[in-house]
């Protein structure tokens, strides 16, 4: 296995740190399809699976687990709806929890997509 140490990328024209790359970049997400009735993850990096907890309620489990609880987790609507709500938390370091509710405050199930940022374990 080789090994590629580099300081910055550059495309020529703007240079950037390697640190603000890695660091910045998504370390979990995905893309979920058919979740009003049985969710299934259309594309994902470093997700290994999806639970229905109940109408607008989905567990996600990451493949490799997060240094802490206190990453950065945002989840977004792939449906237009008005007054769509979408709440995300951890649930330990391994998993994170998205929460869909509607514009009167009820759960409700809706595609959506969610990333997670943060240190890898």
């Amino acid at each position: 296995m080789s090994t590629l140490s580099v300081s910055n990328i550059s495309d020529g024209t703007d240079t950037v740190g390697t640190s603000y790359v890695v660091n910045g970049s998504a370390k979990a997400w995905l893309q979920i399809g058919n979740a009003a009735s049985t969710p299934t993850i259309n594309n994902s990096l470093n997700t290994t699976s999806i639970t229905d907890l109940g109408t607008g309620q989905f567990d996600m489990t990451a493949i490799n687990g997060f240094a802490n609880n206190d990453s950065s987790f945002t989840a977004s609507n792939r449906s237009v709806s008005t007054g769509l709500g979408v709440f995300t938390s951890a649930n330990g370091n391994t998993k994170w929890v998205v929460y869909l509710r509607n514009g009167s405050n009820a759960y409700t199930d809706y595609n959506f997509s969610s990333t997670v940022h943060g240190d890898l374990a």
